[in-house]
């Protein structure tokens, strides 16, 4: 919706081809409903909370920062707040308010919408044909492509433009779940589900030891395994399946020597009880008893007779908590979909295929991906205003 307003805007005729029944329909779902349109943070960090692919953005990001995207809104009637984290979302809390801005836009620029779904593009002499079905056509001189990824596919979005993509040439990284939480072997967790743990510490190791990710932050316990803030974050590093350990540290503000320390003053404090109830300030109580399983501690035994490998042993597992990574779940589940078109085949001024003449990509169809807090709908805004400028000849 924003590349077509913007294209149309700069004087071009734009047909907007949507296969639903009315465009915007994932919009509506981003933030809980309250659409996290972006974030107040400057380039140089938007572009850091990129791990996939950030600097592609570099001058995409230039021509739309957040400041230039609110005042793109607030002058068409949706005023913002900024929240924790500099997360931006429209004062009424409300997408609808952002979908209907957006629908205003194309509408007061001339665009043109067509219900129908594209089942194939062919490149021609400064000419595409798009079909739209068995015996329907239609010609433009550039096409467009803005059809998202694959997550969240009851919205439409299915993955159609990577297809396209490829029929036109086009290298797609495989397409996996971003954003995601993932499964791990919960063992004696089950009874942990709806258990959120805040200001611990989550590395995620491959398979040989490497760090893929760490951080300090917050993690939920599900039914299947972990999701949060952290999980979420972390599944944009991970590149397959099944190959992955993951850690939690339960004290990431202590080393392991004053946790040690802790360790034992709690015990000696309360050295006629036994280690499960004297260790009990140590973590949550519905935690510790796995704690324990995984140290190797008889939290029967009582607190006096504790050794220094007890206690050393209760530390690293306080300190090191590993759990098993079982996988990913899955598009239904993901915020946004990793991989999508090589973006070493699209030029990064105006998201114009390096390829094919008149071909541009915009949003979650390029292999571009962020992380939580305003970031990837940003990136869908940018892209989508860059591209349909760049379609017009514009460079502003």
């Amino acid at each position: 919706m924003m590349a077509a307003g913007a294209a149309a805007e700069s004087g071009l005729e734009v047909v907007l081809l949507e296969k639903n029944n009315r465009p915007g329909k994932k919009l509506l779902i981003t933030g809980k409903g309250r659409c996290n349109m972006t974030n107040a943070s400057g380039v140089k960090d938007m572009i850091a909370a990129f791990p996939g692919n950030g600097r592609f953005l570099t001058n995409v990001l230039y021509r739309l920062d957040s400041s230039r995207l609110i005042e793109f809104f607030e002058k068409r009637g949706v005023p913002t707040k900024t929240e924790r984290g500099g997360r931006v979302f429209p004062a009424s809390e409300s997408s609808r308010d952002v979908l209907s801005c957006l629908r205003d836009f194309m509408s007061e620029s001339g665009v043109k919408t067509v219900n129908r779904r594209v089942r194939g593009i062919e490149a021609g002499d400064g000419c595409f044909d798009l079909k739209l079905g068995r015996d329907k056509f239609i010609s433009a001189a550039n096409v467009l492509l803005a059809t998202g990824g694959k997550s969240y596919p009851g919205t439409g979005s299915t993955g159609d433009g990577y297809a396209l993509a490829q029929s036109l040439g086009h290298t797609v990284i495989a397409p996996r779940p971003g954003l995601v939480p993932f499964a791990v072997d919960l063992k004696g967790l089950s009874h942990l589900q709806g258990v959120s743990l805040r200001n611990v510490g989550l590395r995620v190791l491959d398979a040989r030891g490497g760090t893929v990710f760490s951080d300090v932050g917050e993690v939920l316990f599900t039914h299947f395994g972990l999701s949060g803030p952290m999980p979420l974050s972390a599944s944009l590093h991970m590149q397959t399946e099944g190959q992955y350990s993951v850690e939690i540290d339960l004290k990431p503000g202590l080393d392991r020597e004053k946790l040690i320390g802790r360790i034992q003053r709690d015990l000696a404090a309360n050295s006629r009880k036994k280690i499960i109830n004297a260790a009990a300030g140590l973590t949550l109580d519905s935690l510790l008893p796995f704690v324990l399983e995984s140290s190797g501690v008889d939290g029967e035994k009582q607190a006096a007779q504790a050794s220094k490998k007890d206690m050393q042993a209760l530390a690293r597992s306080l300190k090191n908590l590993e759990m098993e990574f079982t996988g990913f779940r899955s598009f239904d589940e993901a915020i946004v979909t990793a991989g999508g078109v090589d973006v070493r085949e699209v030029d990064p001024r105006t998201l114009q295929s390096r390829i094919v003449p008149g071909l541009y990509f915009a949003g979650e169809l390029l292999d571009v991906h962020g992380y939580t807090g305003g970031y990837n709908l940003h990136a869908a805004f940018a892209t989508g205003y860059v591209a349909g400028k760049s379609c017009a000849g514009e460079d502003d």
